[in-house]
Parts: C-alpha cells; sequence; structure tokens
C-alpha cells in the first residue's frame, strides 16, 4: 500500500490557504446537515407533541352510548 503520501500530509503543517479551505469545506458540510436535521424536525415534533388540555380545564370525552 503506498503509505508515503499520507504520511508526508501527516508530518507537514497545512498552508494557510488549506486550512481555510478545509474549514470552508467543513462549514459547507456542517450547513447541509443542519438544513437536513431542520427539515426533519418539524414532523417528529408533530408525532411526539402531547395532546393540550382543553382551555376549561374539563375533558370532552362523550359517553358510551350516549347520541350526540
Amino acid at each position: 500500500m503506498p503509505y508515503g503520501y499520507a504520511i508526508y500530509q501527516a508530518d507537514r503543517t497545512p498552508t494557510a490557504a488549506e486550512q481555510r479551505e478545509a474549514d470552508a469545506q467543513l462549514g459547507r458540510l456542517s450547513a447541509a446537515l443542519q438544513k437536513r436535521l431542520r427539515s426533519l424536525g418539524s414532523p417528529v415534533r408533530v408525532l411526539l407533541r402531547r395532546p393540550r388540555p382543553s382551555p376549561t380545564g374539563r375533558r370532552t370525552c362523550v359517553a358510551v352510548g350516549s347520541k350526540s
């Protein structure tokens, strides 16, 4: 296996331009991931949301067998 270049890359310090490009690439990746996660957030929140109590505090159930 040609490990020579990988060892060379690990031994040397990246230039300022290379570091800026790596940071920019990481930022783009992070933004894309955040966009995907946020798009999933709304449907998941709707599914996991607890039902709110009625404003009067009473339950609005209908008795079984009653005609409404």
